[in-house]
C-alpha cells in the first residue's frame, strides 16, 4: 500500500511539470509504453546468451557455469516478464481510458513513464553494481522491481476506472 501511495504522490507532484508541456488537447494513451531506460527491450534471456555472458565474466567450473547461467537467465526472465506484464496492464488501462476523454491520458502516461524510469535509475544508483555475474543480474532485478510497481499502479487505476469511476459517477 505504501508503494501505491508513493506512486500516486509522485504522479501528483510531477503532473504539473508534465502538463505544462502539453498543448491542452486530449491525447490517447499509447498502445505500447516506452519507459526510456537503458537496455529497454534488449534483454536476451536465452540460455545461449546467458551462458555466453557468464563465461565472459568468470573462470568457473562447468557446474558453476551451469548454476551461474541459470541465475543470470532467471534475472533476465524476471525483467522480461515484468516488462510484458506492464505492457498487458497498459493495454487494459488503455481500453478504459479511450472512453474517458476528460482524463488527460497523454500527460498521465508521460508522468507514469517518468516515474518508472526514475525508479529504475534510483534502484541502480542505490546499488554497488555487483561483482562478476551480479553486474548483469542486479540491473535486471532492479528493472523488474520498478516495472512490477508500475504494473500495480496501472492495475489499480484500471480497477478505479472500471469500478470506482462508475460507482462515483453513475450513468444518467
Amino acid at each position: 500500500m505504501r508503494l501505491l501511495t508513493f506512486a500516486i504522490v509522485f504522479i501528483a507532484t510531477t503532473g504539473a511539470r508534465v502538463d505544462a508541456q502539453d498543448d491542452g488537447s486530449w491525447h490517447p494513451p499509447p498502445e505500447h509504453l516506452t519507459i526510456g531506460y537503458e537496455g529497454e527491450g534488449k534483454v536476451d534471456a536465452s540460455a545461449k546468451a546467458c551462458e555466453a555472458f557468464v563465461r565472459s565474466m568468470v573462470e568457473w567450473s562447468e557446474d558453476e557455469i551451469v548454476i551461474g547461467t541459470a541465475e543470470v537467465c532467471g534475472a533476465r526472465k524476471r525483467h522480461l516478464l515484468a516488462y510484458e506484464a506492464l505492457q498487458k496492464s497498459n493495454a487494459a488501462l488503455r481500453q478504459r481510458l479511450l472512453t474517458h476523454h476528460k482524463i488527460d491520458a497523454g500527460a498521465a502516461i508521460k508522468s507514469f513513464t517518468a516515474m518508472v524510469k526514475d525508479c529504475i535509475e534510483h534502484k541502480i544508483s542505490m546499488s554497488d553494481g555487483g561483482h562478476n555475474i551480479r553486474s548483469d543480474m542486479i540491473p535486471n532485478d532492479d528493472a523488474a522491481i520498478c516495472l512490477n510497481m508500475g504494473k500495480q499502479l496501472l492495475d489499480a487505476e484500471t480497477d478505479w476506472l472500471t469500478v470506482g469511476f462508475t460507482v462515483s459517477h453513475p450513468a444518467p
